[in-house]
């Protein structure tokens, strides 16, 4: 029935409809797979889609550590950016701990400090507006005195945090639900090595459909030669 309909019509059906039978329909035919394919297909698939397609990196000095730097990568436009931080982030004394994301807004977990001989404190920030690094919020101010945060690996969908904790004098840590409004915890009974742990989302997407490995290949300058990427 596709050939008595035109082309540029069968393309517009085509984008409206989601990626997992996009990728079904590549079989078809010939001319379906090679436009399903196309860079241009999936460069006008992917501007439709509510939210940008990003990869968040983080940079590190390899020597002195001194440096921090959240990058985002956009996969349509393939343009690395830097994400300024402000406020109290900026103190070198505050440590960037974990790079998570809340209802699509960028979340960082950070230890603050003003002296050296302080006890670290740790907060939870939220970046209000997508891009604006001055939208940067304290949400969270987490009281866990006999634990220590080694990551945070999400969120539920009533806002608790996932996080992997080690208490004191203990090897194995421990994989925990926080709730940072009431600071009670819920331990899940399940425990390992320190930073054992690993926990992602996941969107379907056309954007990678065209790479054979997988991957995106892009020429794209780093901000200082001495930094090393690390995820």
């Amino acid at each position: 029935m596709s050939e008595y309909i035109p082309l540029e019509v069968q393309e517009k059906i085509l984008n409206r409809l989601p990626v997992k039978p996009l990728v079904q329909f590549r079989s078809v035919s010939k001319i379906w797979k090679s436009l399903i394919d196309s860079p241009e297909f999936i460069a006008v698939y992917g501007v439709r889609e509510t939210h940008p397609n990003r990869l968040i990196l983080t940079y590190k000095d390899g020597q002195t550590q001194s440096r921090f730097l959240i990058m985002s990568f956009d996969l349509t436009a393939k343009e690395l950016k830097e994400i300024n931080l402000t406020g109290s982030l900026t103190n070198p004394l505050c440590r960037i701990h974990t790079i998570s994301k809340l209802r699509e807004s960028l979340v960082l977990l950070a230890y603050h400090r003003e002296f050296e001989a302080d006890v670290s404190v740790c907060c939870l920030w939220m970046m209000k507006v997508e891009g604006d690094s001055r939208s940067f919020t304290k949400l969270h101010t987490i009281n866990w005195p006999d634990a220590t945060i080694k990551t945070l690996l999400g969120f539920r969908k009533t806002g608790e945090l996932i996080v992997e904790t080690q208490y004191q004098n203990e090897e194995n840590s421990q994989l925990e639900i926080y709730n940072p409004n009431s600071n009670a915890t819920d331990n899940l009974g399940i425990d390992g090595d320190g930073n054992s742990s690993f926990m992602c989302s996941y969107m379907e997407t056309l954007l990678l459909l065209d790479q054979l490995d997988g991957f995106i290949y892009s020429s794209v300058t780093i901000p200082s030669p001495s930094t090393n990427p690390r995820n």
